[in-house]
């Protein structure tokens, strides 16, 4: 455990309670993306999740043990004044680790996955998926585009870049422009005896 000091002693009264900051205010910086997740036959319009991370590090002007609790987010907006983003609740966080937070969902960023084609044989199933991003606000943005495929699965085709995160994942990043839509597409084919 970590015994945090809150510099002064204070009484409390019976059934009396008070709220302290464990540390002063730090700027810290952040990465924000919005994750776009699907399985195979997922197809419909749904707004984007935000997820919010950040680096528990020196240079992140961090580097202590941050214990459990509730962390509301805001942001500064463009006149500079505070917005809140969402609310998470933070698990115990050690020195040089990542935290990674639900921020809710975005009004502004809409994903869209359509089934182009699928064709399944008695052996094989072949399909062809199409994701479209459409930013409608006045930002760029980042998007991890998760894709779970299950089975013994191959990409034939692919419009960007992937990575294979594990046995049934993969994912796309892409940027998308401010009020600009953004696709991709990709082809999996499975095969068994």
């Amino acid at each position: 455990f970590y015994i945090f000091d809150i510099g002064s002693n204070f009484k409390l009264d019976s059934m009396q309670s008070v709220q302290l900051p464990l540390m002063e205010e730090r700027e810290i910086t952040y990465d924000k993306k919005y994750i776009f997740e699907n399985s195979e036959r997922d197809q419909g319009d749904e707004p984007l999740s935000i997820e919010v991370s950040f680096e528990n590090s020196a240079s992140n002007n961090l580097e202590l043990p941050l214990p459990s609790g509730v962390l509301f987010l805001y942001e500064k907006d463009e006149f500079n004044s505070m917005r809140f983003i969402g609310r998470n609740s933070l698990t115990q966080l050690y020195k040089g680790s990542v935290a990674i937070l639900d921020g809710g969902k975005a009004f502004d960023i809409i994903g869209k996955r359509r089934i182009l084609n699928f064709d399944r044989q008695s052996k094989s199933e072949e399909s062809t998926i199409s994701l479209q991003i459409l930013n409608t606000s006045d930002k760029s943005i980042k998007v991890k585009a998760v894709e779970k495929i299950f089975g013994d699965w191959v990409i034939k085709e692919q419009s960007h870049d992937y990575i294979k995160e594990d046995a049934s994942t993969i994912h796309f990043i892409i940027d998308v422009e401010p009020g600009k839509k953004e696709y991709i597409t990709y082809t999996y084919r499975k095969e068994w005896k």
